[in-house]
């Protein structure tokens, strides 16, 4: 408050919201806690994101309006991230393709909980990014590959190809799985709990 030079009334709405997104926990005069998540929660964290994912290929309406040309949008600035490392803009904008997704079912229910998912999500990128960084045969070949993902799901959309869409989605969530698992086997995953 005094940094920025904000009542207390914007701060209390901005950590409520921050307490009803899950990330940070508001204890009874105690203050305000951010959410910790340890490799159990981790696990059953995946568990929800590769549900959420298949979910929102499922329930997509693919007649939803500018469904695909906003796809394709959003997809031509991750591009163009990538090819500039710039890794915050590449966060931002693979939340926007996935939320594009789950704002096509046209379902609030499945977008709140896809929103969820993915705002835990972008926690856990950090440690994929922080050990990635640090190889960069590694990290091209995975940039590389969610890119043909991705293009692989606008395809599935053009087609209006239900199944292909669930596949794709699925084995892309398999591959962020696959990217965090990496980092804690890299003997990193005591920093779990402080995130």
């Amino acid at each position: 408050m005094e940094q920025f030079g904000l009542s207390r009334t914007p701060v209390r709405e901005a950590l409520n919201r921050l307490a009803a997104e899950g990330l940070v926990e508001i204890r009874a005069n105690r203050g305000v806690l951010v959410q910790s998540m340890n490799l159990a929660e981790v696990a059953r964290f995946f568990d929800a994101y590769v549900a959420s994912e298949r979910l929102i290929g499922f329930f997509c309406r693919f007649s939803n309006p500018g469904f695909e040309t906003d796809m394709t949008t959003i997809q031509e600035r991750h591009d163009e991230a990538v090819r500039n490392d710039e890794f915050l803009e590449i966060v931002k904008t693979n939340s926007e393709f996935h939320m594009r997704i789950a704002a096509a079912t046209e379902n609030p229910y499945i977008e709140r909980f896809s929103r969820r998912i993915h705002l835990a999500a972008r926690r856990l990128v950090y440690f994929v990014y922080q050990t990635e960084a640090e190889e960069t045969l590694y990290y091209e070949e995975q940039q590389s590959s969610i890119l043909d993902e991705h293009g692989q799901v606008l395809k599935r959309i053009h087609m209006a190809d239900r199944d292909g869409l669930v596949d794709v989605l699925t084995v892309h969530a398999k591959r962020f799985q696959h990217r965090v698992s990496r980092f804690i086997d890299s003997g990193r995953g005591a920093e779990f709990p402080v995130i």
